[in-house]
Parts: C-alpha cells; sequence; structure tokens
C-alpha cells in the first residue's frame, strides 16, 4: 500500500537506549501496543534491538503527519533515554510494508543502512497470538487442542514450521508461537484466523529472524505442547530463550533438543516477566483490549502485518512431551 498524494510516504529511522531490568519485557508491550495501533495509521516498520547493550533502532513507515507525531510520543517515552534521530526522509517506496512492527535482535551494527536489513522474499518470521476457544467446557476444550496438535504434527514438518501451543485450562484460552519460513507461516496464519474454534485471535508479537541460530523450536517436531494457568504470556519465545540458556550445559552447544526445551518451557511459564507498575497497567491495558471480540468482517490490512483480522490461539495441550512428527 502506498501512501496518497496528500500523504507522502515519509521515513523515519532513529536510535535509543532501553531502561529497565527486563528490556525484552518491555518490547513485548512496546510490538503488542504498535501491532493494534499502527494499522490505523498506516504505519509500519521494525524495531531493531540489541540484547548485549539494550540500544536500539526502530525504522517508522508512513504517512508524514502520522510518522512525525508518533515520533514525538516515542520520544518522550521514559522507558528509553538518548533518543537520536538517524534518518528522516521522503521515501517512493515502503521496505517494511508486510509488518506492522516486527522485531528483530542484533549483536552489533545496530545503525548499519537500513535498507541492507530489509527483509528477503524467504525470511525466517516468529509470531505469537491470543485467543480463547470457543469450547463449552474443559473438556471439550482439550479436546479441540489435540485435534489441532495432530494436524500441526502431521503438516508443519513438510512446511519447515516449528512451535509452541499452549492451553489454560482455566480460561481456554491459547497462546500459540509459530516460526519459520515468511511465507508458510503466513499462509498458515491465515487459515488459523478463519478458524471458528476459537475467538478474539489477536497478534501481538511479529519478529523478523535474521539468523537462523534465532530459530527456537525444530522444524521436524511440528508442534510442542504445554498447559499453564498464567495469563501474562507475553514475549513468551524470549523468556523461553533466556531459561534455555540458563539450562544449559555448555556441551549442549546452541542447539535445543526436545527435552531441554521442554524445560526451558516449563520454567518460562512458572513466572510472569516483572514490570515497573507504570508498565504493568499498561500492560494490562493493553492485553484487555487485545482480547476484545473483533466485530464480524473486520480486518486489518497489509499495513498490520499479516492480512486479516489479528487473533491467536492462546493455549497448551496437556502436559506433554514434544510432540514429533510419525
Amino acid at each position: 500500500m502506498t501512501a496518497s498524494p496528500k500523504e507522502q510516504l515519509y521515513r523515519l529511522r532513529y536510535s535509543s537506549v532501553l531502561h529497565g531490568d527486563d528490556p525484552e519485557a518491555t518490547l513485548s508491550v512496546i510490538v503488542a501496543t504498535a501491532l493494534r495501533k499502527n494499522p490505523a495509521l498506516s504505519i509500519t516498520g521494525i524495531l531493531y534491538f540489541c540484547r548485549e547493550t539494550g540500544g536500539l533502532v526502530q525504522v517508522l513507515e508512513g504517512p508524514k503527519a502520522n510518522v512525525l507525531a508518533l515520533f514525538a510520543k516515542i520520544s518522550n517515552d521514559s522507558r528509553h533515554s538518548q533518543c537520536r534521530v538517524l534518518e528522516q526522509i521522503v521515501a517512493s517506496s515502503r521496505l517494511f510494508a508486510d509488518f506492522g512492527m516486527a522485531l528483530a535482535h542484533l549483536d552489533r551494527d545496530l545503525e548499519q543502512d537500513v535498507e541492507s536489513r530489509a527483509p528477503s522474499a524467504e525470511h525466517l518470521v516468529r509470531v505469537q497470538y491470543a485467543s480463547v476457544l470457543t469450547a463449552g467446557d474443559l473438556r471439550e476444550g482439550r479436546k479441540v487442542v489435540e485435534e489441532i496438535l495432530r494436524v500441526a504434527v502431521r503438516n508443519n514438518p513438510s512446511r519447515r514450521i516449528g512451535g509452541l501451543l499452549c492451553f489454560n485450562p482455566n480460561t481456554l484460552g491459547i497462546v500459540q508461537v509459530l516460526e519459520g519460513p515468511a511465507p508458510a507461516v503466513r499462509e498458515l496464519f491465515t487459515t488459523i484466523m478463519a478458524d471458528t474454534r476459537h475467538v478474539g485471535c489477536t497478534l501481538v508479537s511479529e519478529e523478523l529472524l535474521l539468523d537462523r541460530g534465532e530459530l527456537l523450536f525444530g522444524e521436524s517436531w511440528g508442534m510442542m505442547q504445554s498447559e499453564t494457568q498464567e495469563t501474562n504470556l507475553l514475549g513468551l519465545a524470549p523468556r523461553i530463550r533466556k531459561s534455555f540458556l540458563a539450562l544449559r550445559a555448555p556441551e549442549d552447544g546452541d542447539v535445543a533438543g526436545p527435552s531441554l526445551l521442554q524445560l526451558a518451557i516449563d520454567d518460562a511459564l512458572q513466572v510472569a516477566p516483572t514490570l515497573a507498575t507504570s508498565e504493568m497497567l499498561m500492560l494490562e491495558q493493553e492485553m484487555n483490549a487485545l482480547a476484545a471480540p473483533t466485530p464480524a468482517g473486520s480486518h486489518m490490512d497489509s499495513m498490520g502485518g499479516m492480512q486479516g483480522t489479528k487473533r491467536a490461539l492462546d493455549g497448551h495441550a496437556p502436559r506433554v512431551q514434544a510432540a514429533a512428527a510419525p
């Protein structure tokens, strides 16, 4: 989508340093908020983050007035400092047209020319979405989850898609993480959004994986599964990654096996991330808004990332080991 003649397409790139003891938890809130609000502003972009330094570079693309108004709010946000504009230009086309706001991790060269970081057609992505099953009771809900997992185990390996499905037995909520080649993940997510077995399907995280080392789940495993009563599952992937790095032994290397990764998942689901009071209130407000059902027929266009209404399966199957392809 391009801006109208009266709305010049504008690109602004800035850098800053994120504060707090758990910056990735803060990032999860920021990205979820952007995915909900940016489509109405016709704003797309990406946020690059360095885990080692807490530094970030964000690119905003959209109508000039909207981009500048959003950046004015961003520059006054107390969660970061040293905010510095790196580039602001009138652009002929979008570099990140498919992303409402993607997150990407880098270890260095955060301020490198953004065009060299634009995603290729076959880039890897990770998405997280949340929803609630329409099942009448827990027994029916578990049956639906088992059906979902059976299909995932059969079909996902051939698509090179891995992931995790978490089920909340108290609320019948589902949170699912999907990762793999962008075309395959987008096609699967479009199918998921149309599934009538759940409602309130909301995309809460969209991540561009610049390195295969960022993949968490084996592409041949089908779909891992777990069960939790935890309701705050924003930023689930970075929480699992942090737990995995803490649990692994040197001889385990960088590749997560199913058993060790399952331990990391269990550990990550035990405790919600600790945020400052103001951030926790923001998190509650955003999640309440994200959980609200969207009127039938409404949708977010490509400016919001993936086509279609942003919805998510927010659930876990009964406690079992990682599902493997037959």
